[in-house]
């Protein structure tokens, strides 16, 4: 009598591409993260390999949202009630390192290193050209871990080691994604998920990786093969993106880039991103993370404003504990209702807007030309400059 086959995972637009199913599949290449026409990766079941067991699409956070059998609270903490801050911190070097706003991810991580702990976090693998999560466990390798990548990651084998480091008694912090986080959550036992802590970052969504790859050949043009790449150069001001090479350096105002207004009319998202839920206050991760826009606004006598704010939620106990690393070296710390931090956070209200023409245009013209300079263009000439 053959064995039971029960539902396998298949690629939807409501798929994140968290990588959860991968890590929890038990049979070696049975399923693989593989990129689509657009370059955002999706599970790939070899049929020759799977024996249906049906744990990837158990364990599929989108899968059980989409059904009905999880909600977004399941996947969260459970029974707290969050807090809201507004936060900088004092603007050492230690704290700001190479950080987009305060330094408040560097300066936990930091600390929970000191502490024998490990940290997941996003990185650029220049050689590769792909931002990917990683494990450090020194504070050398933490630097890598540093500024803002706008571009979903590849997660390799990553959730694997984690849970391979939490069963051995290894405390680990992962900082990803609202989607990231309830991947891994999934596929970690209770036991497990007591060693873990986790940050998720106020998303404004995730860019496909091809244009990105696109996007560093054109700059190697100027620049030669770029060595390093940073999205938010100067912090809390105008966002400057910098790249540079053993030809040059590239500076501009992201504002004047191709990618960057790609990424700011939403042209290049992951299409789940369209329909997010995570986009919300309720939130997934013990501690979330992101900037405190328009904080002038609503705390007029905030310190410092223009020199980098940071909006927290402190989803849980562990996420108390978290923030608490943070109490020697925070410069001004403000608590605020929830309705005030999303006032100018449109990634806690609701998901990213989608301009499917706009969209489709772009992909369109990226396929034809291989360029993200002509695909932006093609699109501000049929739509103007706001999409």
């Amino acid at each position: 009598m053959s064995a039971q086959r029960h539902k396998t995972i298949t690629a939807t637009k409501h798929c994140t591409g968290c990588s959860a199913c991968v890590a929890v599949c038990g049979l070696r290449h049975a399923l693989t993260m593989q990129p689509d026409h657009e370059g955002f990766l999706y599970p790939q079941v070899n049929a020759r390999r799977c024996n249906h067991c049906g744990k990837c699409y158990r364990r599929c956070p989108s899968a059980q949202l989409e059904t009905g059998k999880q909600t977004l609270a399941d996947l969260g903490a459970q029974a707290f009630a969050p807090r809201y801050l507004a936060l900088s911190l004092k603007p050492d070097y230690k704290n700001l390192k190479d950080s987009a706003t305060t330094g408040a991810a560097y300066r936990i991580s930091y600390a929970f290193i000191r502490e024998g702990g490990s940290v997941c976090g996003c990185r650029f693998n220049y050689d590769k050209g792909e931002a990917e999560h990683v494990l450090a466990t020194t504070l050398p390798e933490l630097d890598a871990l540093c500024g803002s990548k706008y571009v979903q990651s590849n997660k390799h084998d990553v959730m694997a080691h984690i849970k391979a480091q939490l069963k051995s008694g290894r405390k680990v912090l992962f900082i990803g994604t609202p989607c990231e986080v309830a991947g891994l959550k999934q596929i970690l036992t209770s036991a497990e998920q007591e060693l873990l802590f986790t940050i998720d970052l106020i998303c404004h969504g995730v860019p496909d990786p091809q244009s990105l790859k696109l996007y560093l050949k054109e700059l190697s043009a100027q620049v030669g093969p770029v060595q390093h790449l940073n999205f938010r150069a100067e912090r809390w001001a105008d966002s400057l993106i910098t790249a540079s090479g053993p030809q040059g350096t590239f500076k501009a105002l992201g504002t004047n880039t191709h990618y960057y207004f790609a990424f700011m009319q939403y042209l290049n998202l992951r299409p789940s991103c369209y329909h997010c839920p995570y986009a919300s206050l309720t939130r997934v991760g013990d501690l979330t993370l992101g900037d405190f826009w328009g904080v002038k606004s609503i705390i007029p006598d905030f310190p410092y404003p223009d020199e980098g704010v940071s909006a927290a939620i402190i989803n849980s106990q562990k996420g108390i504990s978290l923030i608490n690393t943070l109490h020697y070296h925070t410069r001004t710390v403000r608590e605020v209702s929830a309705a005030q931090m999303q006032v100018t956070n449109l990634s806690l209200r609701q998901p990213a807007p989608e301009h499917p023409k706009a969209r489709a245009l772009y992909y369109a013209e990226r396929d034809r030309t291989g360029s993200v300079v002509a695909s932006v263009n093609a699109v501000i000439a049929r739509f103007g400059q706001r999409t």
